[in-house]
């Protein structure tokens, strides 16, 4: 694709500039930018790119700026210029939103697609995004799971509750709604959500059933299942595999899973740590709704997950802001009341912050936690903390 539009770039060029209409020459511009960019001539893209804004300042144009800054934010945010991508695409996407813009010339559904996610992740204009998302039925190359402010046809939440949203509005269930369509969604969900072997699936809602039975009620119940969800492509049969369509559902843990992953690697992961904890309510699915290993080992391999990734945070400000410190700490205790580690860096914390009344209260719930879960008391290690930082 990029070497067949690079052979025709020149020539788009030349004919603009032979035409002599100037939002002619700005549109070539900008594609002429988008091709030596993709091709990695940084330098010659952006040279193209200047000449763009020049000829839309020479116009007055708002929709050439519009496009200009859309190309802007484009090409910084593929080198990794966050800051500078961000600010060219919020004046675009305000230009957008003032004059109502809803196409271009310079309109690639993928590129506007990873544009829109990129703007929804950092809160910029965000009912007009959503606008362009629907009224062009955008589509991301890879689905943005990480980014809930997307207009997702389908939301599921299985963290500390159990809620399908269906186009923003939650979904009641009536007692007439049975009860398998539902466990197979969340058996799909603790399976992983992609690519599950129907087998697995059958074992774990039909394990008393032999052959064909098992095939007919898996049958019966995605039937009724697509029925509720009111997509049929919601959910994929495919090759003796069940999927969720990541272009039409997500799911918190996916969000959650996405964030982490992106926080473990990034060189100041405090945004999206405090977006992946602010997802997690509590256990997957309470930890009851669903009878399987699979689940409880996803729910105990989150939770450890998040709370690592909780006090790497919480470590990086101690030399910094003790306060935040405190913050990130009595976060993790959210996530994992018995988390003694996390109770021991929250009292000493506190202690540095001389509020002796609080290390006692860190105590009493680590204490109390431990307790009530797992029939248990503070490790000799907490205990003797909390003694030495009472002056005990």
């Amino acid at each position: 694709m990029v070497a067949r539009a690079t052979t025709y770039q020149p020539e788009m060029l030349r004919l603009a500039l032979l035409e002599g209409c100037a939002l002619d020459e700005a549109v070539a511009h900008l594609l002429s930018a988008q091709v030596l960019h993709a091709r990695g001539v940084e330098r010659d893209a952006r040279g193209h790119l200047d000449r763009g804004f020049e000829i839309g300042r020479d116009m007055s144009s708002p929709y050439v700026e519009f496009m200009a800054r859309l190309t802007e934010a484009q090409l910084c945010l593929e080198r990794g210029q966050e800051a500078n991508g961000l600010q060219a695409l919020a004046v675009a996407l305000a230009v957008g939103r003032e004059r109502g813009y809803v196409n271009s010339h310079i309109w690639i559904p993928a590129v506007m697609a990873g544009l829109c996610a990129r703007a929804l992740e950092a809160g910029i204009e965000e009912d007009y995004v959503r606008g362009l998302i629907h009224k062009r039925g955008l589509v991301p190359e890879s689905p943005p799971v990480e980014v809930e402010a997307w207009p997702w046809p389908i939301k599921i939440f299985t963290l500390g509750r159990f809620e399908v949203q269906r186009d923003g509005e939650p979904m009641r269930f009536g007692r007439k709604v049975q009860r398998k369509p539902l466990a197979l969604l969340k058996a799909l969900i603790a399976f992983g959500g992609r690519s599950v072997r129907e087998e697995l699936v059958m074992d774990a809602l039909w394990p008393d059933a032999e052959g064909d039975a098992a095939r007919v009620a898996l049958a019966s119940a995605l039937h009724r299942l697509r029925s509720l969800l009111g997509r049929e492509q919601a959910v994929v049969r495919q090759e003796g595999q069940l999927s969720l369509d990541g272009r039409r559902c997500w799911v918190d843990i996916w969000a959650v899973e996405r964030l982490l992953g992106r926080a473990e690697t990034a060189a100041n992961p405090q945004e999206l740590t405090r977006r992946a904890a602010g997802l997690y309510r509590g256990g997957f699915l309470d930890e009851r709704e669903v009878e399987l290993p699979q689940a409880t080992a996803l729910a105990e391999t989150l939770r450890r997950r998040l709370l690592r990734q909780l006090m790497r945070v919480g470590r990086q400000y101690e030399q910094v802001n003790r306060q935040e410190t405190v913050d990130w700490y009595e976060e993790a205790l959210r996530v994992d009341a018995c988390a003694e580690d996390a109770c021991r860096s929250l009292m000493t914390a506190y202690h540095r912050l001389e509020r002796s009344a609080d290390v006692a209260a860190a105590y009493r719930r680590c204490r109390t936690a431990l307790a009530a879960r797992r029939d248990l008391a503070p490790s000799a290690e907490t205990q003797k903390l909390f003694e030495t930082l009472s002056g005990r």
